[in-house]
């Protein structure tokens, strides 16, 4: 029987079981009797040095160490016993197997039992290791919120890549949205406070009253999904994506624009009387107006996607 790593890769804690299950497999190969059923153990058993040997190289990222040993313990038990039965198959050979049959499948079914040990122990200890992994993340997000103070250290924070770089005014948006739809009452989560807070100073860095609700169809790109690399569509104003918003699918008018910011006084009057011409459109052949991202570095709009878009996605690309 074949192993999936060699022995340079298992952990010395697991040495004398990766041994144990060595000499077995070679034992096994000229076994006259059960040989299906022990190497069916035996895969079992090299399964179990495997997850255990993942579990000791993750301990780092949480978990106690006794909880490690004890699952090292529970591997050396079902891989000696395996080996134990496949050396009484080898040594004693077929017509005892054959007579001794009811003995046989019991011990098959011990080892069973000890096998499905170590699995159980660890998806336990994997659950240990993950509540401490969790808990270290929120001390980490802790440290983060206490450390943000002002503006420009809360944008650090919020600013994960070049790559989706957002405005500070879109950030305010993507937040106060998200407070608005998903009030969080007297909540102690960390990510909570953090947005709370984030909201808060960063609407007073940039001269926002938090108090006053964004009109129902502001939008912040947080909040959408499309592919830039996939249009349906195109016309002189902009093109047309298929994408989601939250749950929902969507058609999306992306404008043609370097950075929604620097739009000029002629095109953001363009751009407003766009979004109330379609706010005001309501018939079964015209694709509802969900929202626009105002403040986002390419600004853009979106409409409810509907079987027929496929088909006409030009018919996004007017009004404009």
């Amino acid at each position: 029987m074949s192993s999936t790593f060699v022995d340079a890769e298992v952990p010395d804690v697991l040495k004398g079981a990766w041994s144990s299950w060595s000499a077995a497999s070679q034992l096994c190969s000229t076994a006259k009797c059960r040989r299906t059923e022990l190497e069916v153990l035996l895969s079992r058993c090299r399964d179990a040095i495997q997850q255990a040997a993942k579990s000791h190289i993750n301990k780092g990222r949480g978990g106690a160490r006794t909880d490690l040993v004890a699952l090292v313990k529970h591997v050396e038990d079902a891989v000696n016993a395996v080996k134990n039965l496949v050396s009484i198959v080898w040594d004693r050979g077929f017509l005892w197997c054959v007579m001794n049959a009811e003995k046989l499948d019991g011990e098959v079914e011990q080892c069973e039992l000890r096998i499905e040990k170590v699995f159980s122990w660890v998806f336990q200890y994997r659950r240990r290791q993950f509540a401490d992994a969790r808990k270290s993340d929120q001390e980490d997000f802790t440290r983060i919120l206490t450390a943000s103070r002002d503006g420009d250290q809360l944008l650090r924070a919020i600013q994960d890549r070049e790559s989706i770089h957002r405005t500070g005014d879109e950030i305010v948006v993507a937040l106060r949205k998200h407070i608005q739809r998903h009030p969080a009452k007297d909540s102690a989560r960390p990510e909570d406070v953090f947005i709370q807070k984030a909201s808060a100073i960063l609407s007073q860095l940039y001269g926002l009253d938090s108090n006053v609700p964004f009109r129902s169809f502001v939008i912040s790109s947080v909040e959408v999904e499309f592919d830039v690399n996939q249009p349906i569509g195109q016309g002189a104003s902009g093109k047309v994506y298929r994408g989601t918003w939250g749950d929902a699918p969507v058609a999306i008018k992306r404008m043609h624009a370097d950075d929604g910011r620097m739009l000029s006084g002629e095109q953001r009057q363009a751009f407003h009387h766009e979004l109330k011409t379609w706010s005001e459109l309501h018939h079964p052949n015209v694709l509802q107006f969900y929202g626009a991202c105002l403040e986002a570095e390419i600004v853009c709009t979106l409409f409810a996607r509907s079987t027929r878009e496929a088909h006409s996605p030009a018919s996004l690309l007017s009004p404009s």
